[in-house]
């Protein structure tokens, strides 16, 4: 009988501590969603119904019962709002936390054993990818309105989306504690300090939000995204500069900061990064053509054109390219 790896029994694990959890976290969210439903149902009947019996009902006292029952229902459902806005937050760390210890009971987790650490974060990871879809399959149609999976799947993902993005962000957040524990234990570890950046890198890419949102542009949630993925990633700049500082020739934190820079939509920052690359590596073209890319961007046009004419006389594949980008960015000195 063939031996079982340790990926497999990992697996395994993992899912005997999920598969309990996944379910609670499902209720919840769905709890939230039914009620909600079933409030707004009962509103619109109690609408209609006072509506179209009104001239029956205004010869009796039923008439102030009903618009009493209407309006029970209507302050209802904002405690219901308020209660859920509340305590749902809770409810997910909760979980969080509860696969957390049920983690660390199952492996008998040990405070001093980085591996430990290690192991526990990229379970949480683990997780946290296991959600990602998660939020458009909450309502399956039968079999014979299979027609219907698409409208489904959206109506699914505009009640979900929030809800599944907070767990996937709770349990990076944790992941990135066992990290931190990790730092704290030795501090001076590169390999751990890049595991940490990575973890930050990680959470930042949750909060870029896609295009195909369903939040509304307006919702308090989504707006608070964009601060924190700026907070994110200055954490993960942080580390690779760290890492920078004690291996100033690993060009790995200069391709990862010229990527954060790049996001963060700091290109004079981008450019240090990969002028500095240079110098480890002055012969790397795909660092010339990405540079050039950037003097162009930026309107530095002299110095894209220097980087053009090298990358043409090396018969580089992509010279073609840059030049193309020749006068696509505002005209700055160079």
């Amino acid at each position: 009988m063939p031996t079982q790896s340790f990926e497999d029994t990992q697996h395994r694990a993992l899912k005997a501590i999920a598969d309990p959890l996944l379910p609670r976290f499902d209720r919840l969210v769905r709890t939230y969603v039914l009620l909600n439903a079933a409030l707004f149902t009962a509103m619109f009947v109690e609408l209609v119904l006072l509506l179209f019996f009104f001239t029956f009902l205004a010869k009796s006292a039923l008439l102030a019962f009903g618009l009493a029952l209407f309006f029970l229902t209507i302050f209802s459902y904002f405690m219901l709002r308020l209660y859920y806005q509340t305590a749902k937050p809770q409810q997910l760390q909760e979980i969080v936390d509860q696969f957390v210890a049920n983690y660390k009971t199952l492996y008998a987790y040990r405070e001093d054993q980085p591996e430990h650490a290690r192991a526990l974060a990229s379970a949480c990871v683990h997780l946290s990818d296991q959600l990602i879809g998660k939020e458009t399959q909450y309502y399956p149609p039968p079999a014979p309105f299979v027609f219907a999976t698409p409208y489904l799947e959206k109506m699914s993902s505009w009640c979900h989306w929030q809800d599944v993005h907070r767990m996937r962000e709770l349990l990076v957040q944790a992941s990135i504690e066992q990290h931190l524990h990790l730092v704290r234990q030795q501090p001076t570890n590169l390999v751990i300090h890049a595991t940490l950046a990575n973890a930050y890198l990680l959470l930042a890419e949750l909060y870029l939000l896609p295009a195909s949102s369903p939040l509304d542009s307006l919702d308090t949630y989504k707006q608070t995204l964009p601060a924190k993925f700026i907070s994110t990633s200055e954490k993960a700049i942080e580390e690779f500069k760290i890492m920078k500082e004690y291996d100033a020739k690993d060009p790995a934190p200069y391709l990862h900061l010229a990527a954060i820079y790049h996001d963060l939509k700091r290109p004079l920052e981008e450019i240090a990064e990969y002028e500095a690359l240079l110098q480890l590596d002055p012969a790397n073209q795909e660092i010339l053509y990405k540079l050039g890319c950037r003097y162009f961007d930026e309107g530095m046009n002299g110095k894209g054109l220097r980087i053009y004419e090298s990358l043409r006389q090396s018969h580089y594949k992509k010279a073609d390219l840059l030049i193309q980008k020749y006068g696509s960015g505002s005209l700055t000195l160079s």
